[in-house]
């Protein structure tokens, strides 16, 4: 099992370091972004009444005035783009927002933000750890990796109860709830995420479809019907029916030269349409506490969706992490009608120079009953509190406001980033990145078992790598021997906290 574990982790490393060079690579379009509103980003300051700080939106955080005398709040990460610049660049809308967000707090609670970059996420739990048992205040919060950082950490008791803080308010619009759906063990929440971190808002699973081809085949874009909460796999299903053509002619299909009428990678897309169609193998019980309960009908039910999707209608599916990047490489290039991705790949330069003008789409549902679930993979970083802190207080309190400030002054950049590229600019992707952004979907399961290569979060990409037409043995499999061990290692570990 140690040698699992070992290769899984070396395998996530260079999951990560694809993941850095599409965000740097992303970085380049925001030259090209329209510069937001001047009345965007402002927030009406705190008085001498003592009042809330309130957004443009009538959002208003709760934090009284503070004064923590220039204290400094160091917060370490291992992802440039959630890290605020020291320096203004004027032709990087989102670094600017995010300089001119932790400028402004800085002013409102006194403080002095400093950001540590460390390149990789093993030596940034190394730098906590270290930190922490050796009792050092040497960061106030990190921004550790979800898999094999924030959950390794809070096991180990390196980490701070978010909850136990005075002044963070997990109810606020601009922390993600359905983290604290999926993480929240017992009264305890170790991570969390939202506007404050617009990588981890990027890492967000979406779908991209080619509007020229669409047009040319007669076919309305599915906007409207993403609108009305119609967007399902049984749509994406008839949309790709009989789209993919040997346009050589030579009776091979060629990722070089075919059309395809959609486009993957094993590492996105069965996780998105598995917790995408609301699937997953825990719940929690009253005492909020994880409990094993997979709906084995449900979860065969929607792969034989995704099975005629994937396979029946003759979709390019990668295996091959070393040629991850071909299926984008194919819808860029025009030879794909739709292509499951996250919003960080549609930000990319070549998805900018694309000749085609695209649009983008949120995770198709697998009912129309039920709500859109864009999945945030492993590949995102978590907001997470030393448990060597010595003020408490300020850090809450800062975590509170740059929350709040970033969900005023950043998130609009950060929408302008992905909708405002010269081939796709439409008011429905925007309103598309909306629902991803407000929808999004964790998961205890895949978080502290996928390191694991467990069925019980993997079972989807198992059967598609396989081309398997059900996945009945692989749900059978789940509450295994195996899975009950590391549980009941899991929550003993947490019990000790």
């Amino acid at each position: 099992m140690r040698k699992g574990i070992t290769n899984m982790k070396q395998y996530w490393k260079q999951v990560l370091s694809i993941l850095l060079a599409m965000l740097m690579l992303s970085s380049l379009l925001l030259s090209c972004a329209e510069q937001p509103d001047d009345n965007k980003g402002e927030t009406t300051t705190a008085d001498s009444s003592g009042k809330s700080e309130e957004t443009t939106d009538g959002a208003q955080d709760s934090l009284p005035q503070l004064d923590f005398k220039g204290a400094e709040v160091n917060i370490i990460g291992y992802l440039e783009s959630d890290l605020a610049p020291k320096t203004t660049d004027s032709a990087d809308v989102l670094a600017d927002a995010m300089y001119n967000r932790d400028r402004y707090v800085e002013e409102r609670l006194n403080v002095k933000i400093i950001g540590h970059l460390i390149d990789d996420y093993d030596a940034l739990n190394t730098s906590v750890d270290n930190a922490v048992t050796g009792g050092a205040d040497t960061y106030q919060v990190a921004y550790a990796q979800m898999v094999f950082g924030t959950s390794a950490l809070a096991m180990k008791g390196r980490l701070m109860n978010l909850y136990d803080l005075q002044y963070y308010n997990s109810s606020s619009p601009w922390w993600d709830k359905n983290v604290d759906r999926a993480f929240q063990i017992g009264d305890t929440l170790y991570m969390t995420a939202g506007d404050i971190l617009p990588a981890n808002m990027m890492i967000s699973a979406c779908i991209a479809f080619n509007k020229k081809k669409m047009t040319d085949s007669g076919m309305e874009f599915p906007y409207q019907m993403a609108k009305n909460g119609e967007w399902t796999i049984d749509q994406m299903i008839a949309m790709t029916k009989d789209r993919t053509k040997d346009l050589n002619g030579d009776g091979d299909m060629s990722t070089d030269d075919d059309f395809y009428g959609f486009v993957s990678w094993h590492l996105d897309s069965p996780f998105n349409f598995f917790y995408g169609s609301g699937c997953t193998v825990f719940t929690k019980d009253e005492d909020n506490m994880p409990v094993f309960s997979a709906n084995a009908q449900k979860i065969e039910d929607v792969y034989s969706k995704v099975y005629e999707l994937f396979i029946t209608n003759e979709s390019y599916y990668e295996k091959d992490v070393a040629v991850h990047d071909k299926p984008f490489e194919v819808f860029t290039d025009g030879r794909a009608l739709f292509a499951a991705l996250s919003l960080s790949t549609v930000s990319r330069t070549e998805f900018k120079d694309m000749s085609d003008k695209f649009g983008v789409l949120p995770q198709p549902k697998y009912e129309v009953s039920d709500e859109y679930l864009s999945f945030v993979n492993g590949s995102a970083d978590m907001v997470c509190v030393p448990m060597s802190v010595n003020d408490a207080d300020m850090v809450g309190a800062t975590l509170e406001a740059l929350g709040s400030a970033s969900y005023s002054m950043v998130t609009d950049v950060l929408r302008e980033k992905v909708c405002k590229a010269k081939n796709v600019n439409d008011e429905e992707s925007a309103e598309m990145v909306d629902i991803i952004f407000r929808h999004r979907v964790y998961d205890f399961g895949y978080v502290h078992f996928f390191p694991l290569g467990h069925s019980a979060a993997i079972m989807f990409q198992t059967a598609l790598d396989k081309g398997s037409s059900s996945v009945g043995t692989l749900v059978s499999r789940c509450n295994d021997r195996a899975l009950k061990k590391n549980l009941e290692e899991f929550l003993k570990s947490y019990s000790k906290k």
